[in-house]
């Protein structure tokens, strides 16, 4: 829908899965077995990611960076940080080397700062 809409919605969709799920696989029916135990099914999980062009253009994501690099294992560690970086947000509490798009970004103008807190 937003891809048949690109040329006029500036837009992104990011879809994270926030566990896996055990559906029969070795006889498990459930999620959030302890690590050490937990099959695949429940510790791999699928993201998704796309952007309309005028998005990647806005926000100097290089696209063909990002599906060369499209088979590296991530955790739910890089979800935060990589959102404030893709967005270009500037927050005291982002991490660049948990931010799975700055190493495929290039220069750019835009930056959206978090307002200032007052301390009242």
């Amino acid at each position: 829908m937003l891809r048949e809409r690109q040329d006029r919605l500036d837009s992104t969709m990011l879809y994270v899965s926030d566990h896996g799920e055990s559906t029969g696989e070795k006889g498990m029916y459930l999620h959030g077995a302890p690590l050490f135990m937990a099959p695949p099914e429940q510790t791999q999980i699928p993201m998704i990611l796309w952007f309309s062009n005028a998005f990647a253009d806005r926000f100097a994501i290089d696209t063909d960076c990002l599906r060369d690099h499209r088979e590296r294992a991530l955790s739910h560690d890089v979800l935060f940080h990589s959102v404030l970086g893709l967005l270009d947000i500037q927050s005291q509490g982002y991490r660049k080397p948990l931010d799975v798009f700055s190493g495929c970004r290039r220069q750019s103008d835009y930056s959206v700062p978090l307002a200032r807190e007052t301390g009242d």
